[in-house]
């Protein structure tokens, strides 16, 4: 990890992230509510992995994962469990009978618990990132105490180093629930 200070939120902070959430689709906006709440949530698509013709094991981010509530891909084709593929739904162990062909992208979708503040950052940061990067980029260049084009120049790890020191900070997930709030009555999405 390198070595990123973050200062301390303040009230800027929540109407900077407000106005980001304000931006973010209603599914993006429920799954963060789950992250928050530490509930589950419905995971589509995450990218579990690209073949290579040996590795069967691979893991899924969000566990543990609700049984028999995963749709499992390789390059879109649908595996069926237990014919291809078999899952620890407490872990997330995904296990492949035969290692994917090279270069196939490995896809899944499900039901799993979004359960420590890293996860909530992480989730907050895919979000926002896409359907509002630019003020993403100006927001985490503030907590640092650079300018953004000072902020761009840091290597891509500075990015999960400044949401590991968010998830660090005290009272975080009632900081990102009031900014949420926030963000519902000023746009009015919900």
């Amino acid at each position: 990890m390198s070595e990123i200070e973050t200062r301390e939120l303040n009230v800027d902070d929540v109407f900077a992230v407000a106005k980001m959430l304000g931006k973010i689709t209603k599914g993006a906006r429920l799954q963060l509510a789950a992250a928050l709440a530490g509930d589950y949530t419905g995971v589509v698509d995450e990218v579990v992995g690209v073949g290579d013709g040996v590795e069967k094991g691979f893991a899924l981010v969000h566990r543990p994962i609700q049984v028999n509530t995963e749709s499992i891909s390789i390059d879109k084709m649908v595996q069926v469990s237990p014919k291809n593929y078999s899952i620890n739904y407490a872990t997330g162990e995904l296990l492949f009978n035969i290692a994917p062909k090279g270069a196939k992208v490995i896809s899944a979708s499900y039901t799993g618990k979004i359960s420590n503040p890293t996860e909530v950052g992480l989730v907050l940061f895919q979000s926002v990132f896409l359907e509002a990067g630019e003020d993403l980029k100006e927001w985490l260049a503030t907590l640092t105490g650079k300018e953004v084009a000072e902020f761009s120049k840091l290597p891509a790890t500075a990015v999960l180093d400044v949401i590991e020191k968010l998830a660090e900070q005290e009272g975080i997930r009632d900081f990102f629930g009031k900014a949420s709030l926030l963000a519902t009555k000023f746009t009015g999405k919900g």
